[in-house]
């Protein structure tokens, strides 16, 4: 019985005791007892045990709540290390957070800037972001493995290290340079040098690498066997962090094939050159020694007819002549079609009329016309300016060309000229238009393609039968092309030619010089002449012309003689053969201009005499220091007019004091 009630019974039965009140109890429940007290000793058996029940219901719960809490303690324990736990996790994430953002260059948290659900939804938006850098930076690596496969399949790839000793070299190096991997490596790059460049040549290319720039240029290098090889090199150096080099990348292309294609072209360069060369000197030297004999026929014919000598022997000799001026104009075509081969041949732009050139052009073929029984005519249209500019000379040329061909190959009927403006939609020139048609033998159709080519004739026959060169055409067609236009043809075998060509040239922007009959100067009688010529015939020529025109000369067979009596005596002009044993021309007159510096002596005028009249020799004689220029044969008018133009006779007393003039 619960002890609490124990007490209390005690109390209510005023028992003395504990065993008192046992007995009591124990009466109320006796058998006899009265229904009072067997309902009390009912009632304090069901208070005890509620008691009882109490106690154990009591009992349970302490039970129960000791039980409950000390898991409380211990899940509180667990709580709180899950707490400091969630709390290092949280810390640990905002420092990979922060990691990962100062990797992106962003600025870091904050203990306070994020709790757990917003960290982790940045850790997983960098997460995420950093899984999209790595997918890129894996394909820019497998794009750079392409790219790198790529240059090796191209490209002679190195790499050395600072020092220049190589740390890499793809297949195309090892195979051009005859090199294993193994052999190159760790070796510097002057196990290739060839020896070929200068030791300043590298010495600018290592200081251009040292100052962090890149390198670009053509190198040739030596193979293992010998064997040189040319590349074409761009050199990177790759920088630390410092900003210096630490690496450097060469990237080279095979550039021998076409170095040996430049060698081989300017070998056949050199060669073609040369050969031009040979071919202007052969021509040259054909001119000067069909030329120097030419002067001396042609000058001792002009001296003949000009004597008192019977018809029949004037009439020999003006054939002789005849033969020598069409010689020497076939001279002359090699050596126009020489010029234009080199493209030498410049062309004047002067003011000329067109109709008064055409009358000068046509004249001489007027006498030949009348004794082949042929009409010669022509016809200007009125569109034809009155005035052009251009170059008259090589004008008259072509046609003069395309109406002497038409007389030679027409032997009935008649030649015609006509000349008309052609189209040409451009305000500043004039176009004009040239047709030469004849009736004469024609040409048939399948030779007109050649007849423009040098050295071409319609056949073998009309060579035979007609003669020629065969540089007419060509050279017409070729003076038509300089002047901007065309020469073209149209026959038929039997029927005639029509030959047209077209010339672009400028308005005029002044009149045309007046046509004046040349004036003969007056003879320069008197004069002292050094003439310097080493050709007996030509020296007989030139003496008997100067003595007649009553001239002292004084006769030097070569240039040293003429350099040794200049110096001795006083002249007042010199006329000097370019081409003479001992001393040229051009040397002797660089002596002459030096002995007058160095004795202040006035300037003689010297006058060039070249049988070689090639293309420049004007231009080289007045650089030399000569004054004028006469090509042979050499033409009594042209030649007393150099002399009237260059000095006048001396005196007595001016003969004392030194020459009279002072040269140009």
């Amino acid at each position: 019985m619960n002890r609490l009630l124990r007490r209390q019974l005690r109390r209510l039965f005023e028992a003395a005791g504990e065993a008192e009140m046992e007995q009591r109890l124990a009466a109320l429940a006796a058998p006899g007892a009265s229904s009072a007290d067997a309902a009390l000793a009912r009632f304090v058996t069901a208070v005890a045990d509620s008691y009882d029940q109490y106690e154990r219901d009591l009992d349970l719960r302490t039970r129960s709540l000791v039980l409950s809490s000390d898991e409380l303690c211990a899940a509180n324990d667990r709580l709180r290390g899950q707490t400091q736990h969630l709390y290092a996790i949280i810390a640990e994430l905002r420092a990979t957070a922060n990691r990962m953002l100062e990797a992106q260059g962003r600025p870091p948290l904050g203990e306070g800037d994020a709790d757990l659900k917003n960290l982790v939804a940045l850790t997983g938006e960098l997460v995420h972001e950093r899984e999209a850098a790595q997918i890129a930076r894996t394909r820019a690596l497998h794009a750079l493995g392409q790219q790198k496969f790529a240059l090796d399949q191209h490209a002679i790839v190195s790499i050395t290290d600072v020092a220049g000793r190589i740390s890499y070299a793809n297949d195309k190096f090892c195979a051009i340079s005859g090199y294993t991997r193994g052999e190159l490596m760790g070796r510097s790059h002057a196990i290739v040098k060839s020896g070929q460049h200068p030791d300043l040549f590298f010495a600018s290319m290592w200081q251009t690498l040292a100052q962090g720039d890149v390198w670009s240029g053509e190198l040739c290098n030596r193979a293992k066997d010998g064997r040189l090889f040319w590349v074409a090199s761009t050199i990177v150096p790759f920088m630390d962090a410092a900003g210096r080099p630490e690496q450097y990348i060469s990237i080279c292309t095979d550039l021998t094939d076409r170095k040996l294609l430049e060698e081989n072209l300017q070998e056949a360069k050199n060669a073609a050159e040369s050969a031009s060369r040979a071919k202007s000197e052969f021509l040259a030297n054909m001119s000067h020694e069909i030329r120097t004999p030419m002067n001396g026929i042609m000058g001792m014919i002009g001296l003949a007819l000009a004597g008192n000598i019977p018809p029949e022997q004037h009439d020999y000799l003006e054939t002789a002549n005849a033969s020598a001026q069409a010689l020497l104009a076939v001279i002359n075509d090699i050596l126009d079609f020489s010029k234009i081969e080199a493209g030498k041949l410049n062309l004047e732009c002067v003011p000329f009329a067109p109709r008064r050139e055409l009358e000068h052009m046509l004249r001489p073929f007027e006498q030949q016309a009348r004794e082949r029984g042929l009409r010669l005519h022509c016809q200007v249209a009125p569109a034809v300016p009155a005035q052009l500019s251009g170059d008259p000379i090589r004008l008259r040329q072509i046609v003069t060309n395309l109406v002497g061909n038409a007389l030679k190959f027409t032997s009935a009927g008649s030649v015609a000229v006509r000349v008309d403006v052609a189209a040409s939609g451009e305000a500043e020139f004039c176009l004009l238009a040239v047709a030469v048609t004849d009736t004469g033998i024609g040409i048939a159709e399948q030779h007109q393609a050649r007849i423009f080519d040098a050295f071409a004739q319609a056949d073998n026959s009309t060579t035979r039968r007609y003669g020629g060169t065969g540089l007419g055409l060509a050279i017409s067609s070729q003076l038509a092309r300089l002047m901007g236009g065309d020469l073209k043809v149209q026959s038929a075998l039997g029927q005639g030619s029509t030959f047209s060509f077209t010339a672009r040239l400028r308005h005029a922007t002044q009149p045309a010089p007046q046509a004046v009959a040349p004036a003969t100067p007056a003879p320069a009688a008197g004069l002292r002449i050094l003439l310097a010529e080493d050709h007996p015939v030509n020296q007989k020529f030139a003496l008997a012309l100067l003595g007649k025109w009553g001239h002292s000369v004084e006769l030097a067979e070569n240039g040293r003689i003429a350099v040794d009596l200049y110096a001795r005596e006083r002249f007042d002009i010199v006329l000097l053969d370019l081409h003479m044993p001992e001393m040229s021309g051009l040397e002797a007159v660089a002596e002459m201009r030096a002995f007058e510096t160095g004795s202040r002596r006035a300037r003689t005028p010297v006058i060039a005499l070249t049988a070689s009249a090639m293309q420049g020799d004007r231009e080289r004689c007045l650089e030399a220091g000569m004054d004028d220029y006469l090509s042979k044969p050499l033409k009594p008018q042209e030649l007393r007019e150099k002399l009237a133009r260059w000095c006048r006779p001396a005196g007595p007393l001016e003969r004392a004091a030194g020459p009279l003039h002072s040269g140009a």
